[in-house]
């Protein structure tokens, strides 16, 4: 997979591109399949670097996640359809998992964990 980005030396700009590559190697792999070398490799940023920025692969994840729910309430914004959907399948797969521990008002509590 070949990630084109554009350096920067910006913190904020270098947090954008790590979390750009980390949403393309999640989406094509999985995100128990990607490495944290995985996705400093495609950020075109060292370890360390994604280390600075995210305190672990999962912050990193859930740190994605939050921006996708957070897109899918933007009235307008181009993602919301794809963040809509995103929103659906996190909750669904949160709801089964709850599922099969037996606990009790499982869809709402997969509900309220992103509110």
């Amino acid at each position: 997979m070949s990630i084109h980005v554009s350096m920067s030396r910006k913190p904020s700009a270098t947090r954008e591109r790590i979390l750009q590559a980390a949403n393309e190697l999640f989406y094509a792999r999985g995100f128990y399949r990607v490495s944290v070398d995985s996705i400093s490799e495609a950020a075109r940023v060292t370890k360390r670097t994604v280390y600075y920025h995210f305190n672990s692969k999962d912050w990193l994840g859930s740190g994605f996640n939050r921006v996708m729910m957070e897109l899918a309430d933007m009235p307008g914004h181009p993602a919301r359809l794809s963040a809509s959907q995103h929103k659906k399948a996190v909750e669904a797969w949160l709801a089964a998992e709850l599922n099969l521990r037996a606990v009790a008002n499982l869809e709402e509590l997969a509900r309220q964990t992103f509110f």
